[in-house]
């Protein structure tokens, strides 16, 4: 994911940006510089509100072979018969396969996006 591009391509202000995503950073400039200089990741809830600031889909920032959208439990992602609901602030995920309930699962604080994307896989993988 292109940090970079992606805040450039929806015309925001870099500083805004970074103060949205690290509220509780004293220097929040810097703080997005160290993502972007892939240095550091961005979490589940910092890429909700990413989504939200640039109006672009979760798909489309992660460009992964997930699909993606925000819905009102959350991030919600599919692909094929499998899918996913992130609830960032409450720090689970659960995997539905074919409208199914199959696994609820906690995700401990810190997990970055690039992680977490891992263990969802590791889970489904399991589930198959």
């Amino acid at each position: 994911m292109d940090i970079f591009q992606i805040i450039q391509e929806s015309g925001l202000r870099f500083d805004r940006v970074a103060a949205k995503l690290f509220p509780l950073n004293l220097h929040p400039y810097n703080a997005l510089n160290r993502v972007i200089a892939n240095r550091g990741e961005l979490k589940a809830s910092q890429l909700v509100i990413l989504s939200k600031l640039t109006n672009r889909s979760v798909d489309s920032l992660l460009g992964l072979h997930w699909s993606g959208k925000i819905g009102e439990g959350g991030i919600i992602l599919t692909r094929g018969a499998y899918g996913v609901t992130i609830m960032p602030l409450e720090n689970v995920f659960e995997v539905w396969g074919d409208k199914t309930l199959m696994k609820r699962i906690e995700t401990p604080d810190g997990l970055t996006v690039k992680q977490f994307l891992a263990m969802v896989d590791e889970e489904i993988t399991k589930l198959k």
